[in-house]
């Protein structure tokens, strides 16, 4: 495909446009031929004299026109203009999906009759006991608070029966804890980077986030106490367990010091596990440095079953009243169906046995992220289902679609972002998500091309 800088010389656009035309241009004239493959991002960059990003951008416009399509082991391969249409990226995107991160699925046949008929069974022999001729209190049956409870202190939270309870999920509990320890007025605190449900949540809420600055072990102490006296803010929301998207991991010396700044600031904490649990790492929470003040979530959609929505939150006495005030306010109370079965899994082990199932197959990931990205390996907890992927040569949006026409799917760093200019040019990727190791491979292989990383 002979093609020179010169060639690109023919308008003030930008220049993946000028780049994109001309390769149209070719390709419609007959001068690219359909099934013909173009050249890498890297190798066209490099031959042009131009940035690979530019490459990157061009390639996703022409993927856009349906000319060009990402496939998987051959690159980006010419279309038959015959057969084309107009589709979009997430076509393409969709064939190794590692945006949404979900648990890897179950591999052990009997692991996974435990946890469907097996369960349907017990639910069956257990129906009277359930009372669903009438709504459930939204605290939950005895059984169930003291099945939260246990399920929240073997991951390091300070939960009693009396102080635990399910809701639907983390963002249930999010929500409720916001509208119920927070006025319309005040400013939330948080890492500079967070979920972008927690996002979307506030801007629901019309709730304004402030982000507190981060370093490799997530909020900074001092920058906290300073977020704290400027805004005067009462809450501050965190993700210490297994930083979302970051997957950074805090210290409990960090806790200690955090802890003490909000001691200090007369601030609330909350925080939510996230996916921490699948770190196989000694547990620590907040609750435990801040009895009267923390507000700890585990989600147990996050590390078990993602059809589960269903999440354990813990509370002091004195604030767990008007989170649960809020939540009958929303949705009255959990399904009794949902808190059974989740109850049933964690009270019998099964819940245990789910979260060590996932926790040898993200290890065993990690070990794929070693071969193709050693040094984001080295600082990705053991256990973590994504990866936080720098991108130092263009913007994070011009690799997402770059990925994108070579059918992979990830995030880019300003989906998190709290403030209006992201300092971090990264994605996350999730490798739990594909349903393989070799869609993970060919994935991570096909990032590597595109970041240069050797």
């Amino acid at each position: 495909m002979p093609i020179a800088k010169s060639d690109l010389l023919i308008s003030s656009e930008p220049l993946y446009k000028r780049l994109a035309q001309t390769l149209e241009d070719r390709i419609r004239s007959g001068q690219i031929a359909a099934g013909q493959r173009l050249p890498p991002h890297r190798e066209l960059a490099y031959k042009l004299g131009v940035a690979v990003g530019s490459v990157a951008r061009a390639y996703s416009v022409l993927a856009n026109e349906g000319l060009v399509s990402g496939e998987v082991g051959r690159g980006t391969i010419v279309q038959d203009l015959g057969q084309t249409q107009r589709i979009g990226l997430t076509l393409d995107a969709s064939r190794i999906d590692m945006r949404l991160v979900i648990p890897p699925p179950i591999e052990d046949p009997e692991l996974l009759s435990a946890l469907g008929p097996k369960t349907l069974n017990g639910l069956a022999r257990s129906w009277q006991r359930l009372s669903l001729n009438n709504f459930p209190e939204t605290s939950g049956q005895e059984q169930h608070r003291q099945a939260a409870a246990q399920w929240c202190t073997a991951r390091g939270v300070a939960a009693t029966p009396g102080t635990s309870i399910m809701t639907y999920g983390s963002q249930d509990a999010m929500l409720a804890t916001i509208l119920g320890l927070t006025k319309p007025s005040e400013p939330i605190l948080c890492e500079e980077f967070t979920a972008a449900a927690l996002r979307n949540l506030a801007t629901t809420l019309g709730r304004k986030l402030i982000p507190v600055e981060m370093d490799d072990q997530g909020v900074i102490p001092e920058a906290l106490a300073d977020a704290a006296k400027r805004y005067a803010a009462r809450l501050i929301i965190v993700f210490p367990s297994l930083q979302t998207p970051t997957a950074r991991r805090m210290s409990s010396a960090r806790r200690a010091a955090i802890a003490a700044v909000v001691e200090e600031a007369e601030l609330l904490l909350f925080e939510n596990s996230g996916y921490g649990a699948l770190v196989d790492l000694p547990a620590d929470d907040f609750s435990r440095y801040l009895p009267e003040r923390c507000i700890s979530v585990q989600a147990l959609s996050n590390v078990t079953l993602p059809g589960l929505r269903c999440a354990t939150l813990h509370a002091p006495p004195r604030l767990l009243p008007r989170i649960v005030a809020v939540l009958h306010s929303v949705s009255i109370a959990l399904s009794t169906v949902v808190a059974e079965i989740a109850s049933t899994w964690i009270l019998s082990g099964l819940a245990e046995r789910v979260l060590a199932a996932n926790r040898a197959v993200l290890r065993r990931r990690h070990a794929i992220i070693a071969e193709y990205f050693p040094d984001v390996a080295l600082r990705t907890p053991l256990g973590s289902p994504y990866i936080w992927l720098p991108y130092p040569d263009g913007t994070a949006d011009d690799l997402v679609q770059a990925a994108s026409v070579r059918g992979v799917g990830v995030i880019p760093s300003d989906r998190f972002s709290v403030a209006s200019m992201s300092k971090v040019n990264a994605i996350r990727v999730a490798i739990s998500t594909p349903p393989n190791d070799e869609l993970v491979s060919r994935g991570l292989d096909i990032l590597r091309e595109l970041v240069g990383h050797d």
